[in-house]
């Protein structure tokens, strides 16, 4: 049996199905934030707020001295930062616009106190790495990026569409959709001409429009980007914290590494 105060809404929630302790799951039976959205939230308030584990986000005062942009965050916690902070959520297909891939698009906004980007980066097309530059524009010195992006033990990050160049998403007659690529040729060299590239299978995660995953990074490749981009420090918010509900049973993908802690949400700095 799982019992927890959910720290959006403040219900107060019992659990009794294991197979519900995923980053996904565990919903609260009031609101419907799952674990992924309480871990954010206690990270919001632990690095912002200075609030004690538990608080619900609901009852915290006005904060509009400090500012911070969201991604596509979902509204179950969005309008409550919208009462507190001066705060944006920025969507990709719909006002107000924010393409972390686009640095055009990143210089449109003031630098801000915080940013939220959960499971953001593995959709945004290669190279991937100025995604992660542009966010630490967007963070003043001294702020601090809320991060989640599943990733894997060990460094190696697998690139699925790795010569993304002119693409496109083609649905079959048989429903199933394939990622047709104009591969980028080197026009210094006639013997590297452009080339058709055709994937099979591609996958897709909910969200608006076609929300394509590109890649599942390895945690030495993140943190090596986010290192890159300007992020000296990297914290890791533990993933046990039956209180809230903000806990899981994950899977390790890579057997070397059974016994190393692995976080949902990160606060980079």
């Amino acid at each position: 049996m799982i019992e927890f105060r959910c720290n959006l809404c403040g219900a107060h929630n019992l659990n009794d199905n294991a197979m519900e302790k995923h980053r996904e799951l565990l919903r609260c039976a009031r609101c419907g934030s799952s674990a992924r959205f309480r871990g954010i939230v206690h990270a919001i308030e632990r690095e912002l707020l200075a609030v004690p584990l538990g608080t619900v986000i609901a009852t915290v005062p006005e904060r509009k001295e400090i500012s911070g942009i969201g991604l596509s965050d979902s509204d179950i916690y969005a309008r409550e930062l919208s009462r507190i902070f001066t705060y944006t959520n920025t969507f990709y297909y719909t006002d107000p616009k924010l393409d972390i891939a686009s640095e055009a698009s990143t210089s449109n906004f003031a630098l801000v106190d915080f940013v939220i980007c959960s499971d953001v980066l593995e959709h945004v097309p290669p190279p991937a790495i100025t995604a992660f530059v542009n966010l630490r524009k967007l963070v003043r010195p001294g702020g601090s990026l809320i991060l989640t992006v599943p990733y894997l033990e060990g460094y190696e990050t697998i690139e699925h569409y790795p010569y993304l160049y002119r693409w496109k998403t083609i649905q079959m007659d048989n429903g199933c959709h394939v990622i047709v690529n104009l591969r980028r040729g080197d026009p210094h060299h006639v013997e590297h001409p452009p080339q058709v590239e055709l994937f099979s299978d591609p996958i897709f995660h909910g969200g608006p429009g076609e929300v394509l995953e590109m890649r599942i990074y390895g945690e030495g490749d993140l943190r090596a980007r986010l290192a890159y981009a300007g992020f000296s420090s990297i914290e890791e918010i533990e993933p046990n914290l039956t209180e809230i509900g903000y806990l899981w049973d994950y899977h390790v993908e890579r057997p070397e590494f059974e016994r190393r802690f692995k976080s949902c949400v990160l606060i980079c700095r």
